[in-house]
């Protein structure tokens, strides 16, 4: 049988043998280190009999052995533990490690035997460093060691009571280290003392302020070692750290400070204490003593504290190669501070932020009239401004420098070298050269007033596509005035405004000179105000082929001579959508207005003035240098007589601005061959002159294209109406090449044509040879000739009018043209949307000598809307033929209709007098000709022939009529009408 557990009744029937006397009880997972008693009870045949008491007791371990013990300083105890001495015996009671002295903390685990129940505890001295209870083993975790012996001890209890003790000795190399890690002179701030240990050459030197007792000083060592002393008073050994000796007299000599280290190694430090350079000194107004600072911040702290309206002088006495920002606090109403140096020294900042920060109720002067050099220099990547102004005054005057303060490319680093918040900004001299930051490299304003009266702006930037490389301006009012060599801005770049950025504001310029770089702009102004650029005086330059004077957005720009050194504007641009004056604007306001000075462009391609949409006023004649106007052989009057010169007329042409009227004037007798195609776009306006005694002759080359080409809204005049006019210009073709616009003019806009112009021939496979005039489109020729010009295939040799209109005044003369169809001078015809061509003729007009291959020799009109209108004119010696070969002159025998006029096809002919019939200079073998009908005059198909009876227009013909037959024609001078 089997019992397990405690207070258990088993009831059992079993017989035991009537030889045995025992009865085997198991009991199993007993609790450990508890009593049990077991009772027995037994019975016979249902009779009770006697119960039987067992008393059992666990069994009493008496073994406190230690299984294993092992140190080590990683606590991973796998690689490598400490080594034990001796080696670990269970029978062993003490131990020794020796560690090196750099072993700060060791690890300790102890292990129990597996079969033997018993406890573990760590002590040090009488601390119980670990304690558990665990049967297995323990770890100690980290435990610091302090140099030479640390002694442990393990007590091990067994479940008996008995205990056994075993010791475990760490000794840790005693240390050699002996430095002195810290030196203070504790009658002073910390950062009142400037220390510099040197343990290679084992000196400390020690600057304090200049006023300082060296006789009675209190110092502080912080060290490695176990104890310092010095040599001086007070001299015994410290074991104190940090320790600490009281007055200490530096004032003869130096002192030696000893460290000795824990192996008792020495080092000793030579220390010198000596008070601080003078570096500035403060004199005030009304007092008659200086005071002396061995610190900039120092200066400026004694400063701010004076109360009341003071003005005072800070010199700088030396080159401070490490400054901090200096904090400028006003407690007055008025505060006023000149910085000045006694020589050619330089503050150069180091930390981040603003050397100086000017505050509202404070002017600080630097350089002022001083001869010595003052430099504030900069850092790389700083954050803000070396000076930058919060409401106060601030004038960088003669000799003083702002530079190197490189802002970091961060967006929003205005300013490098000043930035204006607020306040005024007085510039009298001085440079502010070599600064950079994200807009405005030189000068940021951003509120207030900049008054720039004398110095140096150059060699600023600004990075990521920034604007203003030496001025950003955002402020109120920008003044610059002085002289061109003394006011200067130059040298500095940006994306836009080189020079000067204008954002918001006024900048009037009256005096100075503003330049750009290479191909960047001098001014750019993107100011909405009204008038945001004034130069009265000065000079604004922008160099290369780019380069743009002054760029405004939508502002005007007014330049005049009121002011300061000679207005002067100059840029070498050749880029014909800008110039030296860029206006850039949406609207046609006026934007730019001269009034004096002078703005020229050193390129002869380039632009003087371009102003965009916005209207340009020239109230004075400008200076344009003589050497502008020869050898060149065109000029380019823009709006207002504004002139460019050029040596090519293609080149004046394509330069011809946008939505502006320009005059193209011939200087020079000149031919261009194989012309390509001039167009007329973008709503321009151009008028074509040649001067007196001057020729311009343009040749097409071949190809499927007109001289000009009017493109709708543009106008092209060609020649003057001037009487004393005698230049001469001619449009030729080769009379060769037939091509679908091979044309003099395809004219979708307006031309106009004066005398001493001459389109001749042009050999073209469609309509109007010489000029093509398109639905809704004008065409006014006050004089000069049409001639020779051929229509294969089509209609118009001379003119073809669909949908236009067509004047010809004066002594204007169509002749010897030829079309294959219709209208062998001149046809005008309705379009699909019958719009019709309107022919009218007045004065000494002629149109002779054509040849209409169908209908109308000298002109034909057809189709709804189209009409013809002749005032006192001549027609003569046309012919209608038919048939005509491919290529004239070879003209059959047989005649069409209409020799001199054909109207067809519900047209209008209204005659208010003149000639039509043959050669009226004497000579009867030229005629207006037709095989069938109408020699001088035909209408056919409902056309309404009209003719003045000196009160009003009668209708002669019905439809279908033919009039005149004749060879002799007729004339007509009923016309009441005077040529007005």
């Amino acid at each position: 049988m089997e019992l397990e557990g405690e207070g258990k009744e088993i009831a059992f029937a079993e017989q035991l043998p009537n030889n045995k006397r025992m009865i085997l009880v198991t009991i199993t997972n007993p609790e450990h280190g508890y009593e049990l008693d077991l009772t027995i009870k037994m019975s016979a045949n249902g009779r009770p009999m006697p119960s039987y008491k067992l008393p059992i007791m666990k069994a009493l371990y008496l073994n406190a052995n230690l299984a294993s013990l092992v140190v080590s300083q990683d606590g991973s105890f796998l690689l490598p533990p400490e080594t034990l001495y001796p080696e670990f015996d269970p029978s062993e009671r003490n131990y020794v490690v020796n560690v090196p002295e750099d072993t700060n903390y060791v690890f300790i685990r102890a292990e129990l035997p597996e079969d033997v129940y018993s406890t573990a505890k760590l002590f040090s001295g009488n601390a119980e460093k670990a304690n558990t209870n665990l049967t297995t083993s323990f770890d100690s975790g980290s435990i610091d060691l302090e140099y030479g012996s640390n002694v442990f001890e393990i007590v091990v209890t067994a479940d008996s009571g008995e205990t056994k003790t075993y010791t475990l000795t760490v000794d840790r190399e005693l240390s050699s280290a002996n430095i002195i890690e810290k030196f203070e002179i504790t009658d002073f701030l910390e950062n009142e003392v400037s220390v510099d240990i040197d343990h290679d050459e084992n000196t400390i030197d020690v600057i304090v302020p200049i006023e300082t007792d060296l006789s009675n000083l209190d110092v502080k060592v912080t060290h490695t070692g176990f104890s310092v002393q010095h040599n001086g008073t007070n001299g015994t050994a410290k074991t104190n750290n940090p320790a600490e000796f009281f007055d200490v007299d530096f004032s003869t000599s130096s002192r030696t400070f000893t460290v000795i280290a824990a192996n008792e190694d020495p080092r000793s430090y030579t220390v010198t204490v000596t008070p601080m350079d003078p570096v500035a000194t403060v004199s005030i107004v009304g007092s008659e003593q200086d005071k002396v600072f061995g610190s900039l911040e120092d200066a400026f702290a004694y400063v701010n504290l004076l109360s009341g309206s003071i003005t005072a002088t800070i010199t700088v006495l030396q080159d401070i190669e490490e400054q901090e920002p200096i904090t400028i606090t006003a407690v007055t109403s008025s505060k006023t501070i000149n910085l000045v140096s006694e020589g050619e020294n330089t503050i150069t900042l180091t930390d981040d932020g603003s050397l100086f920060a000017i505050p509202s109720n404070v002017t600080l002067n630097i350089g002022g009239t001083s001869s010595n050099k003052l430099t504030l220099k900069g850092k790389e990547g700083n954050g803000s401004a070396l000076v930058t102004v919060s409401g106060g005054t601030f004038t960088l005057g003669a000799n003083a420098i702002i530079t190197e303060n490189k802002r970091s490319s961060n967006a929003g680093n205005n300013g490098g070298g000043v930035y204006l918040n607020g306040g005024t900004f007085n510039m009298t001299g001085g440079t502010i050269s070599g600064n950079s930051a994200t807009n405005g490299g030189g000068v940021y304003v951003n509120g207030g007033i900049f008054d720039f009266q004398n110095g140096t702006i150059s060699e600023n930037s600004v990075a990521n596509g920034g604007s203003g490389g030496g001025v950003y301006f955002a402020g109120t009012t920008f003044n610059m005035s002085g002289t061109v060599a003394g006011t200067v801005i130059s040298d500095n770049s940006a994306t836009n405004g080189g020079g000067i950025y204008v954002a918001s504001g006024t900048f009037t310029m009256n005096g100075g000179a503003v330049s750009a770089p290479a191909n960047g702009t001098a001014i750019y102004n993107s100011s909405t105000s009204n008038t945001a650029i004034r130069i009265n005086g000065g000079n604004v330059t922008a160099t290369g082929t780019s380069g743009i004077a002054v760029h405004s957005i939508n502002s005007t720009v007014i330049v005049s001579q009121t002011a300061g050194p000679v207005t002067s504007i100059s840029s070498g641009n050749t880029n014909t959508s800008r110039g030296t004056i860029f206006i850039d604007a949406a609207n046609t306001n006026e934007r730019v207005r001269i009034e004096g000075g002078t703005v020229s462009n050193t390129n002869a391609s380039g632009n003087f003035v371009y102003a965009g949409n916005g209207q340009l006023t020239i109230n004075r004649t400008l200076l344009i240098p003589v050497n502008r106007i020869h050898p060149n052989t065109v000029k380019l009057g823009t709006n207002n007589n504004f002139e460019r010169y050029f040596t090519l007329f293609q080149t004046a042409f394509s330069s011809t601005p946008a939505n502006q009227t320009s005059t193209i004037t011939v200087l020079q007798s000149t031919e261009i061959t194989d012309s390509g195609e001039f167009v007329l776009d973008s709503n321009k306006d151009i008028h074509i002159v040649v001067e007196n005694g001057r020729t311009l002759g343009i040749i097409l080359a071949p190809g499927n294209f007109p001289v000009f080409n009017i493109q709708i809204g543009s106008t092209l005049t060609l020649g003057s109406d001037s009487p004393l006019a005698t230049g001469i210009l001619t449009l030729s073709g080769d009379d060769k090449d037939a091509q679908p616009n091979r044309r003099g003019v395809f004219n979708d806009g307006t031309l106009n044509m004066y005398k001493n112009v001459t389109i001749s021939n042009f050999y073209t496979s469609g309509d109007g040879g010489g000029v093509y005039v398109g639905l809704n489109c004008t065409f006014n020729m006050y004089g000069g000739t049409i001639s020779h010009n051929k229509a294969l295939d089509g209609n118009g040799g001379g003119v073809r009018v669909f949908g236009g209109t067509f004047t010809m005044r004066n002594n204007s003369t169509i002749e010897h043209n030829t079309a294959f169809f219709r209208g062998g001078g001149v046809h005008a015809s309705s379009s699909g949307s019958n719009v019709g061509g309107i022919v009218t003729m007045w004065d000494t007009a002629k149109i002779s000598n054509n040849i209409g291959g169908n209908t109308g020799g000298g002109i034909c009109v057809d189709g709804q809307g189209s009409r013809f209108t002749m005032r006192d004119q001549t027609i003569i010696s046309n012919n209608s033929v038919i048939g005509i070969p491919a290529r004239p002159p070879d003209i059959p025998a047989a005649r069409g209709n209409g020799g001199g006029v054909a109207v067809v096809v519900s047209s209008r002919f209204e005659l208010y007098g003149g000639k039509i019939y043959g050669n009226d200079l004497g000579d009867e073998s030229f005629a207006n000709t037709a095989e069938f009908n109408g020699a001088s005059f035909y209408s056919s198909n409902g056309v309404w022939t009209y003719i003045w009876n000196g009160t009003s227009l009668v209708n002669l013909t019905p439809s279908n009529r033919v009039f005149d037959k004749t060879l002799e024609g007729f004339e007509f001078d009923g016309n009441p009408f005077q040529d007005d």
